[in-house]
């Protein structure tokens, strides 16, 4: 198996959620490669056709043609193509469909693969040769494996040993890119839910670490995989045994020690930040705790010599991509300025990319619709990380359970909602006046004019019912403008189911309401 690290700054390309149009995908890549990225980790999911699974293809997937051309358009841009395939966890757009319901680990639940039932390793072995074979020469497979959460629950695979377990499913699908010389990688945190049999994991797979929340200087706490965030105060002898490394050397946090654990034992890591993650909204990214973490990530990269820095970007988070273009600028900026004050790197993308140095401290206002708001929505809301509608009667019935249970958010909700417009509004007043200066400062106004009024129909819906007569219409009309916007990087068919899971709902509690 080859042995050579990646050494590289990887952008990760999700295609979950969303369906790209092939000429924005090739404005992208031009895009990354001129801000020194080396390498894009695709992961295509069911937006190709595939022979293995063709059930899975979405009606504007991508047919094998289109994609090879892409693919080699990003080689002419010296980016290494880097396939991803969920190969535990995160099924959900292949056991949702009936002919592979018997792949589940729970019968109830399309997202983990049952590892223990042969048909479903002939199955992804079928379908890593057929990715092999689109991709031509690589030098790296990511194999997946993050957030399995059902993992090892079944009778079969509940009587094993979940690190033994995992490493005989992976090494099983890894041996037949060993034979074509290709390196497997895989996340990380599911194999770190039990540190102590994490040996059963070969050295020879590429470690990817996912860490979003890790900033620039002092934390008040940390995630320990498979318990949740633990404070100083929480943290037990036990777990600081398991965890030599999640205290530094003054007692402090370290807030990268799951990245040490691992290079300490000897595998290589590559270090993964986010350009979009859980923190967003649908109209923009959280540009402030993103840059903090991307920033604190590339220097982590080159202190410990680490593999290389993949930025992710979560598609499924809706927002553009093409917002996030500052963030995806941070890491080069940073690394050219070892001793870098971040504040003063936001200053000079900000002339760069907005046109003028305050537009950073505009879109940190942006960033005020946060997850939160996604709550109201039907973006994930079976807990899968798929795209399905949410049942009938879905806003009512969850007011219905936040009224029995005294739940705090829901009376806090108008509070929450008017803070997130004022800080909209704060955003706009600094980034209108110059929203014609650059494309990006176009994007993020044209993002934040359509929060804003997200927001206030939200304000309106979720009050005592109004007399205005007119807010249906009014959202009917905010979908046409989002099914707009998110056109400029998604197909029309994406683009209107992704508008639907955030409005279809509101539009349903209206009438339920009236």
């Amino acid at each position: 198996m080859p042995t050579e690290p990646l050494k590289k700054l990887v952008f990760h390309l999700d295609c979950n959620f969303v369906s790209l149009r092939l000429d924005f995908v090739r404005q992208l890549l031009e895009t990354v490669a001129s801000l020194g990225y080396r390498a894009i980790l695709w992961e295509l999911e069911n937006q190709v056709q595939w022979e293995t699974c063709p059930e899975c293809a979405v009606p504007d997937s991508w047919n094998k043609a289109e994609f090879r051309e892409i693919l080699a358009y990003s080689r002419t841009l010296n980016l290494e193509p880097i396939p991803l395939l969920q190969t535990i966890g995160h099924g959900e757009y292949v056991m949702s469909h009936e002919r592979y319901h018997a792949f589940r680990e729970h019968p109830e639940y399309s997202d983990c693969y049952c590892v223990s039932n042969p048909a479903v390793r002939r199955f992804l072995k079928k379908w890593i040769d057929e990715i092999c074979d689109l991709f031509g020469s690589i030098r790296h497979f990511h194999l997946g494996g993050d957030e399995a959460y059902r993992f090892g629950t079944c009778k079969h695979c509940a009587a094993r040993e979940r690190n033994d377990l995992y490493a005989e499913h992976l090494d099983d699908l890894a041996a037949g890119l060993q034979h074509r010389r290709i390196r497997p990688g895989i996340w990380h945190d599911m194999i770190l839910s039990h540190p102590e049999t994490v040996d059963r994991i070969s050295t020879g797979y590429l470690i990817w670490d996912w860490n979003y929340t890790a900033g620039i200087g002092k934390t008040e706490k940390v995630r320990i995989w498979g318990v949740g965030d633990v404070t100083r105060e929480t943290l037990t002898p036990e777990q600081h045994i398991r965890f030599p490394e999640i205290l530094d050397s003054n007692k402090e946090w370290n807030p990268f020690y799951t990245t040490d654990f691992l290079i300490n034992r000897g595998y290589d890591v590559v270090l993964c930040s986010a350009a979009r993650s859980s923190q967003d909204g649908p109209f923009c990214p959280n540009i402030s705790c993103h840059a903090d973490n991307i920033a604190a990530v590339t220097a982590k990269v080159r202190t410990a010599g680490l593999a290389g820095h993949c930025v992710t970007s979560w598609a499924l988070r809706l927002n553009p991509v093409l917002a996030g273009i500052p963030l995806l600028h941070l890491p080069v900026q940073c690394d050219r300025s070892p001793q870098f004050s971040l504040p003063d790197i936001e200053r000079t993308l900000a002339v760069e990319h907005f046109g003028f140095a305050e537009g950073w401290e505009g879109a940190k206002h942006l960033s005020a619709c946060d997850y939160r708001v996604r709550i109201f929505s039907a973006i994930q809301w079976s807990g899968l990380k798929d795209s399905r509608p949410a049942p009938a009667h879905y806003l009512r019935s969850w007011i219905k359970r936040w009224l029995e249970e005294d739940e705090p958010f829901w009376p806090g909700r108008n509070e929450m909602l008017d803070a997130m417009i004022q800080s909209t509004q704060s955003g706009l007043a600094i980034l209108q006046p110059h929203a014609s200066q650059t494309p990006l400062a176009t994007l993020w106004v044209r993002a934040g004019l359509l929060q804003l009024q997200y927001l206030r129909m939200l304000r309106e819906l979720l009050s005592p019912p109004s007399k205005q007569p007119t807010l249906h219409l009014e959202l009917e009309t905010l979908r046409e403008e989002m099914i707009e916007f998110y056109s400029t990087e998604q197909t029309t068919a994406s683009a209107c189911k992704n508008a639907a899971l955030i409005l279809d709902p509101l539009l349903e509690y209206l009438e339920d309401r009236q």
